[in-house]
Formats: structure tokens, sequence, C-alpha cells
């Protein structure tokens, strides 16, 4: 089971940090009894399960602090007024202008992330809403979640008979924390979201105050939160958002359905095609492909236009400046990559998310980018340190304040888990798992097949084409890829004489620079590239 160790809090002072050799020698010392522990919970598992064993233990270094920034510490700060979560269903980060997108999709949340800060990569933990909003609302990655609801280990979760059922038993029993937070600590809190997997049913009621999963879309939802902030009583409040705007069927009010698609006569109907693979196995044309990825901008930009008459709303209340606001997603989205449309897999269109916030005015946070990797269950562990909440040890998500204030790295690898009636088969796997070190390469493990997949990302950016790998290659592909990931000698764990990669791994490994050929001990003809 992947878990990340979670760094020192950013709330010591810098005149008494302690010495970076000694964190050093603790966070080591930290990081032998997980890995221990995690040698034995995994006993039982099957040599690619324990492949991944190590790749979790590599993840368990200790992160280098780079050179901090002008000495800040969140603990200067105010305690926000008012903190406002808001989460659209389904928004993938690569269809924002934000994020490089070539489509004025989102201008309000453009002018959001200018009054902030935009992470740049963030990962969600899984690609299903009830999953992956039960591990953003716990700071715990979905396997954490597994194994303390129901005592599964990673053995046992393989041998799950129905695994939907399974998945959707269990994520619905997982009580969420970071409302209860809230609330024991003082503040109002109140949910609005858009109901199914994000109900009352599903268990997400915990801590609020008020909770409202009566849905309708945003049009709907932001008027009845925007009159609980004014029926409310004193500050300071906690306010969650969650809509369904941007999901499939991808259709939006006017105009915003027709302001990249404005002739819906030339595709296929696309709002009764949503769910159930209704838009599996259709003989898509060009134009049907076209328009889903049309409908999907119109409905990023519909959700965006609601949002910014929330914030106008929010100022002329006098509320927006002394609010700490947050904009992600649970999951993305493929529109026809790979022939998938849908979600529930653990591709890169369904993993990497948008995550802004914007602080309230007057603190000392200057609106910058982050670079450094995050993952969705580092969100808990903010919020909570931006609010003086205090959380458990037992997180695996870690508070992104150290790199917002002093620089800290970010994490080298992000982890994801589990799949969700997964297109094309609609396969739902408890033990399905990705690690992914962002620009350079994937590897999505299915543990019930014994099966990996190796991306090399440096050579094809959007995870489009996968190599097959062999369980025999599995374990000295990870020692290859982390050895030199590391900045290790390449020659140091080499693969058993008997053991040869085969020549298409070989040949992308040795055009991503890591020197597969010669640790093989095959020669490979090929330009080195992406060094």
């Amino acid at each position: 089971m992947f878990r990340a160790f979670r760094p020192r809090g950013e709330d010591v002072p810098p005149a008494e940090a302690i010495t970076t050799s000694l964190e050093s020698l603790l966070a080591l010392s930290l990081c032998a009894v997980v890995i221990l522990a995690s040698v034995a919970f995994l006993r039982r598992s099957s040599d690619l399960s324990r492949a991944l064993a190590g790749l979790s233990s590599d993840a368990l270094r200790p992160i280098p602090a780079r050179p901090r920034h002008a000495e800040r510490n969140a603990r200067s700060e105010p305690r926000p007024e008012l903190v406002i979560l808001i989460s659209l269903d389904t928004l993938r980060a690569d269809r924002l202008e934000l994020y490089g997108y070539g489509r004025t999709t989102a201008p309000n949340l453009t002018a959001l992330a200018a009054e902030g800060v935009l992470f740049r990569t963030v990962c969600a933990q899984s690609s299903q809403t009830l999953t992956s909003h039960k591990s953003i609302f716990t700071g715990k990655y979905p396997a954490t979640l597994m194994l303390e609801e129901t005592g599964a280990d990673l053995m046992e979760l393989t041998g799950v008979g129905d695994a939907r059922e399974y998945l959707v038993d269990t994520f619905r029993r997982v009580k969420t924390r970071l409302a209860a937070g809230f609330r024991e600590s003082g503040y109002r809190t109140a949910g609005f979201t858009d109901g199914a997997w994000m109900s009352r049913e599903a268990g997400f009621e915990t801590g609020f105050e008020t909770f409202d999963d009566a849905g309708g879309g945003l049009l709907s939802i932001l008027p009845r939160a925007l009159a609980w902030l004014e029926a409310g009583g004193e500050p300071p409040a906690f306010l969650f958002l969650h809509a369904y705007d941007v999901h499939c069927p991808y259709t939006a009010p006017e105009p915003y359905d027709s302001a990249f698609c404005p002739d819906h006569t030339r595709h296929i109907r696309l709002d009764d095609k949503c769910g159930k693979g209704a838009l599996q196995g259709l003989e898509l044309s060009p134009a049907d492909l076209a328009a889903l990825t049309d409908h999907y901008d119109g409905g990023i930009l519909g959700a965006d236009a609601l949002l910014g008459g929330f914030f106008q709303k929010l100022r002329a209340r006098g509320l927006y400046d002394r609010a700490l606001i947050v904009v992600t997603s649970d999951h993305g989205e493929s529109l026809g990559e790979r022939g998938v449309i849908g979600h529930g897999g653990l591709y890169l269109e369904q993993l990497l998310v948008p995550l802004i916030l914007k602080p309230p005015r007057g603190w000392s946070l200057p609106t910058t980018y982050v670079d450094e990797p995050v993952e969705l269950v580092d969100l808990l562990p903010t919020l909570c340190a931006l609010c003086s909440i205090p959380v458990g040890g037992d997180l695996d998500g870690r508070s992104l304040l150290p790199t917002l204030y002093r620089g800290v790295r970010g994490r080298d690898y992000l982890v994801a888990q589990t799949s969700f009636e997964e297109a094309p088969a609609f396969r739902s796997s408890p033990a399905k798992r990705t690690l992914l070190r962002p620009g350079r390469w994937q590897v999505i493990h299915d543990v019930d097949r014994s099966e990996a997949e190796f991306f090399a990302l440096d050579q094809d950016p959007l995870g489009l084409s996968a190599h097959s790998i062999r369980p025999d290659e599995f374990t000295p592909l990870l020692d290859v890829l982390l050895e030199r990931a590391h900045g290790g000698p390449r020659a140091v764990l080499r693969p058993a004489a008997s053991l040869a990669f085969s020549p298409e791994l070989l040949h992308e490994l040795d055009h991503l620079g890591y020197g597969a050929a010669t640790l093989a001990g095959q020669p490979v003809k090929s330009e080195r590239v992406g060094r």
C-alpha cells in the first residue's frame, strides 16, 4: 500500500528550527519503521506487489528543503473568517487556460488564481467521485481507508468477489473528518452538493450543521449557499460546494452549450448517452469526438460564469476579501483518449486536476504558482494548518504550507488507487493502483491480474501509449527508474544475467536516458534524448 511520509509541520518558527541533519536522522528513523511495517503487511502479496511496496518505501525518503523564501510563517496569518471549498466534479486541469489550454474556458478562475496560488501539478487519489472525496475529506489514501474500514490487506483486496459492491459499501461507511474538524474548532459548517455520490446517503453529512444534497447544479446550489451565509450567525464559517456541471452528458445552459459547438445537428445526441457505457462501443465520427470536447468545454465555461457571479455577490456583501477560497476537482475525464470516454481509471487525464487557493486580503502569502507536485490528500492538512485546526498524525496527506512559505519541495511521486467501472470493460478493482513521476514516467499496476503498464512521459506526455511489463521485468524496471530518479549510479542495480528486458522497453528506457540497455547488458541502437 502506498503511503507517504508526512514531513515536519509548518508552524515551527525558523529561529526554532531543528538542524537539517537532525531532521534527516529522525525522518530516516521513521521511514525505517514504516518500511519494516510495510514489508510485514505485504508478506502474503505477490512479487509485483512487493515491488510496489519497495517503490512506496522510496517515496518515504526525506525530502530536502530548497532555499527558503523571505522568512514568513503561517502562524503570523490571522485565522480566516470564511473558508469556501469548491469541488467542480470531473474537471480536468488541462482544459483550463490556466494550465495552458488554447481556449478560454474559465476566465473567472483565471482571475481567482491571479489573486492567490495556482498549483500546476495536482493528482487525485481516485477518479471516482465517492472514493476521491472520501480521500479528500480524510487526508488518507483509498488503500488506507479500505484497510481501516475492512481490515483488508493487498492480498485480500485481490480476492474481493464483487469489487464494485465492495468499493461502494466500504467508502459509504468511511467517516469524514474535514467538516468535523472545522466544527469542533468553532466554525459554522455547511455543505451544498449535487447529490448522488455526494449525498447524505453516501455518508458526507458528518460534521456539517447544515447539509443540503438537493442538487440542481450550480445554478440552484449557489443561491442556497449564499442564503445560508446571509442568514448565519457570527463568523467563522466553513462552506463546501460541489456540483456536476462539467460531468457527462456534457450539457450546459445556453449560451454556454453552444459556445464552442454552435451546430448540434452535426453530431450525435449527448444528453441521453451518459453513464453505463452509452458512449462506449459507438462508432464515433471525428465530428462526434469534437463535439464531446466542445460540449465539455462549454460546461466548464458555464460553471465558471456561475462561479464568477457568486464571487461578485460575495464582494457585494463584503465577504470575498475576508474569505479563503479553494477550487479543485475530484477527478478528470477521458474524452476519447485511447478510445476511452469517462472516468474510473488511472490515466493522466482522469487524475490531474486543478487546484487554486485564494487567501484573505492582507495575508503575506504572495500570488504565485507552484510547480511542485501535490496530491488532493494534502488539502485537509493544509486547510487545517491555515485555520489552526489540529489533525491526527496518521494522515497520508501533508500540509502544503512548508512549500508555500519556505520553498520546501513537493512530492517525488504521486499516488492513485482503485478503479471503478473503468471503460471499456467497466471493471472495478480495489487493488489497482498507479505511481506517477510527473513529466517522466507512470506505472499502472493491476494487482488482480499481475499486469503492469509503463508510460514514458518524456516521449509521450499525455500517456497515450503503454508498454506492457512482464512480471519478471517489473522489479528490475522499478530499480532502474528509482535509481535514476534519485541520481544514483546507473549500474548499481543490475537485473540478473538471465533476465532480459523486452526490446521495446529497453528502447523506451534508453530514449528516456535511464541507461536500461547498458544495465540489462543488451545493445540498443537509438539516439539518447530527454536527458
